[in-house]
């Protein structure tokens, strides 16, 4: 079907108002006459959850299916504080139709701000993935990978064909199962280790990362890296709010948290406060003056808000 886009999220609810603004920048940000497939992988969701999203999909060219796998036992994978949702997109290959051959994963504390076609019809050189580079990985000494070789699996373009051909997703269980004691990641540790040499790398405006503000400024002036640092960070087509810098928390310095908001509010949770603002954590966040600065300061870099 010309101008389709499949995307896939998984959740449980403790993730799903994220997943919400996630899905809904998506739609906010699509083609015309563009079908887009929501694919919702249930890790947890209840039925309650379920209908407000269904409410909020209901235009034409828009289909929302949730799917509800068999989580299983996952052996002896240190799941941490990620849970099972994490570990769905390596089985997004069986989970989908057989006649979808290419799909979108996006974690959920991201914001769309492209329209994604580009993605479903990027040329992945007979790559199974394609994907961004994790900005600042600690991980690829841990796993043997070179530095600037490890990719992050929060925003992934993936061949489903190869994916069923080559058995990829058995073959990150089963390595995230032998190493259990090495992940700090689970799957992404998993899937780099299986695939850090078979990847296409995107440009880093496709899962612009937070560190993509500090490593700008180490960039050599002119340079091509240098230009794709900058495109990163004054106008991504994927903000991806990693580790501590949820825009859903008061005491975040992230300069474009504000779109996370921007999105929230045409939700059914736009009723949603910080669960931090409170009197003394006003007072700490006015009394980071450095911090604040900087967050002015990569604010100006040109990014656009939705209107």
């Amino acid at each position: 079907m010309p101008n389709r886009v499949n995307v896939v999220v998984a959740s449980d609810d403790n993730y799903i108002q994220h997943l919400a603004v996630t899905l809904y920048s998506v739609v906010a940000n699509r083609g015309v006459n563009q079908q887009l497939y929501l694919y919702v992988l249930d890790a947890g969701i209840t039925d309650h959850s379920r209908r407000r999203l269904a409410a909020m999909f209901n235009e034409p060219g828009v289909h929302l299916e949730v799917i509800s796998p068999t989580l299983g036992d996952v052996g002896n994978i240190p799941l941490k504080r990620y849970g099972h949702a994490a570990l769905l997109r390596i089985s997004i290959a069986d989970l989908l139709p057989q006649e979808i051959t290419r799909a979108i994963y996006l974690d959920c504390d991201i914001v769309v701000l492209s329209d994604l076609q580009y993605l479903m019809e990027v040329d992945l050189r007979n790559h199974p993935i394609g994907a961004v580079e994790n900005l600042g990985s600690r991980a690829t000494a841990r796993l043997g990978i070179e530095p600037g070789h490890y990719f992050n699996s929060g925003v992934l373009v993936m061949d489903l064909d190869k994916w069923r051909e080559q058995h990829i997703g058995d073959k990150v269980m089963a390595y995230m199962q032998e190493n259990s004691d090495m992940l700090h990641f689970p799957d992404q540790d998993g899937l780099n280790a299986v695939l850090h040499e078979d990847w296409l790398r995107l440009p880093l405006k496709w899962n612009q990362q937070p560190a993509t503000y500090s490593m700008l400024g180490k960039q050599a002036a002119g340079t091509q890296r240098r230009q794709e640092f900058f495109e990163a960070a004054s106008a991504p087509y994927i903000v991806h709010f990693l580790a501590r810098n949820k825009p859903w928390h008061y005491m975040t310095f992230h300069p474009l948290k504000g779109i996370y908001w921007h999105y929230l509010r045409k939700t059914p949770w736009q009723g949603y406060r910080y669960p931090d603002r409170n009197p003394t954590n006003i007072t700490k966040k006015w009394l980071m003056l450095e911090k604040l600065f900087k967050q002015w300061q990569r604010r100006r870099l040109g990014v656009k808000f939705p209107a």
